[in-house]
């Protein structure tokens, strides 16, 4: 009926569709809607007391930046709660009812907040598994986007060596100082690693960077393991770069760098990871100039 009474509509002119429209909306929503066009308007225009936060999103005519600024917000709740220690890298979350249920939020948005988190690495989505909190939270492979620089291989490797040279030495001096048992334990176990790999002929590549960011584990400095992910870069770059050449010099200044923290040797440990890494920056020097 309702269809037939538009379609008429059509015949007459602009005011008198206006007005025809209205009258046919104000009929309506009166079969449909006891309350009348008052009940309609509060639904649509007035925020809905629904059971969760953001039904005045689903229910009413709202802009698209309320929703986004509610999945911004029970984001933040998600990691004030990791800050705070509610969640611990490597947890898994409540399924998605129980955390809809507890955050006072609907599935479909619990999703999205999900999928932002899961972009700046706060938390690992596992199909058929569940969603658990990344290992380190909020850091991403490549925060600098250097793979999308355009210079020469060499260049960039070398650029990175510098970086690393005024980084690195001061991480191993700091780690000197600070370093527990367990952490000079888990240095020897990864020298060890990379030693085998070297000597099995295997990429080595994975455990150096793992030995590298043992050191600034144990450094005691809270910002330094934040840096990690472009120290790894670093790494890699200058390992393509060298094309893992240096490997019996890799393993001769990786023990000399563990022996000077297990001494606490500050001073010697500076000088043992700037010796690492001045011999990457003379090597690929060297490339550059048979260019």
């Amino acid at each position: 009926m309702i269809g037939f009474l538009l379609i008429a509509s059509c015949r007459l002119s602009y005011n008198q569709r206006v007005n025809y429209s209205d009258k046919i909306i104000k009929n309506f929503l009166q079969i449909i809607k006891p309350e009348g066009l008052n009940g309609i308007k509060r639904h649509l225009f007035l925020p809905y007391k629904g059971k969760s936060k953001e039904s005045q999103n689903r229910k009413g005519i709202y802009p698209m930046s309320t929703q986004s600024s509610l999945v911004d917000k029970e984001a933040a709740k998600i990691e004030k709660k990791i800050i705070k220690g509610d969640y611990k890298p490597g947890d898994k979350l409540p399924n998605e009812l129980i955390l809809s249920r507890d955050l006072g939020i609907s599935r479909s948005t619990l999703r999205e907040v999900m999928k932002l988190l899961s972009t700046r690495n706060v938390v690992i989505v596992k199909r058929g598994i569940g969603t658990f909190i990344s290992d380190t939270p909020g850091r991403v492979d490549d925060p600098l986007g250097i793979k999308y620089l355009s210079e020469n291989d060499l260049i960039i490797a070398l650029d990175f060596l510098d970086v690393r040279a005024h980084l690195e030495p001061w991480i191993a001096y700091e780690a000197a100082q600070h370093a527990t048992p367990e952490n000079l334990e888990e240095m020897k176990d990864l020298c060890s690693k990379t030693e085998l790999a070297i000597h099995s002929n295997k990429d080595h590549l994975e455990t150096d960077r793992e030995f590298h960011t043992a050191i600034a584990k144990a450094s005691g400095n809270s910002i330094v393991p934040s840096l990690i992910p472009i120290i790894c870069q670093g790494i890699e770059k200058a390992g393509n770069a060298t094309s893992n050449k240096l490997k019996e010099e890799t393993i001769k200044t990786h023990k000399e760098i563990v022996v000077a923290i297990e001494n606490h040797d500050s001073v010697a440990a500076y000088n043992a990871m700037q010796r690492h890494i001045e011999m990457n920056q003379v090597y690929i020097r060297g490339l550059q100039k048979k260019q």
